[in-house]
């Protein structure tokens, strides 16, 4: 069992134009779809082979974030759904299914995970959603994709964390850090296999 590809990361935030905008504006990201739900509002962002989902509304505030803006649920594309379905069970998850029937793993830090096919990759609108296509753009040179995702995570759970990423999604250490911590900061860098999923984890909960 593998995680071979992220297909889109979620992150949920009390006011989604802000976050929109500077993803846009500094990272190049491009206004895909929109879509408008009784208790949330979400837009597609894409850049390159990276896709995020930024929601706001009433759904997002029921979840309890204690953050303006958090990552609440990665995609993962994976090799064998099945397996790493039960390999999440056995390190004390808990799994329950979308209205899609994919698993979607919970119970280690604040982060979801949904757990699709291999095969499904970026390019593909997020299923249970009412896409509405933004207008076309003007043709932008396409840029590489952000090559990693950072969790901020509190003291008591780094190493369950890590746990997570090397034994169920089989995401494994050593790999290059992207840039030197911050002081007081530990940071944790992990790469899959297939060299297309890399997560860095990031404790900052610890002073100098």
């Amino acid at each position: 069992m593998k995680a071979q590809d992220v297909s889109h990361i979620e992150i949920y935030a009390r006011d989604k134009k802000p976050v929109m905008r500077r993803l846009v504006s500094d990272l190049r990201f491009v206004r895909v779809a929109d879509s408008v739900e009784v208790d949330r509002s979400s837009v597609l962002l894409r850049r390159g082979n990276a896709q995020v989902v930024i929601t706001s509304g009433w759904a997002t505030r029921r979840a309890g974030s204690r953050h303006q803006e958090r990552i609440a649920d990665i995609a993962v594309a994976c090799d064998d759904v099945d397996a790493t379905r039960n390999a999440a069970l056995a390190a004390g998850a808990t799994v329950t299914l979308s209205a899609q029937g994919n698993p979607i793993v919970s119970g280690i830090g604040d982060v979801t995970y949904t757990l699709l096919p291999a095969g499904t990759r970026a390019g593909f609108l997020p299923d249970g959603r009412n896409w509405v296509p933004s207008p076309p753009q003007a043709a932008q040179p396409e840029p590489d994709g952000p090559d990693h995702v950072t969790l901020r995570l509190d003291m008591e759970i780094p190493d369950n964390h890590a746990a997570f990423y090397r034994n169920v999604l089989n995401v494994a250490s050593p790999w290059t850090e992207p840039a030197p911590p911050q002081a007081g900061t530990d940071v944790l860098a992990l790469q899959s296999s297939t060299g297309r999923v890399s997560v860095v984890l990031v404790n900052g909960g610890r002073t100098g």
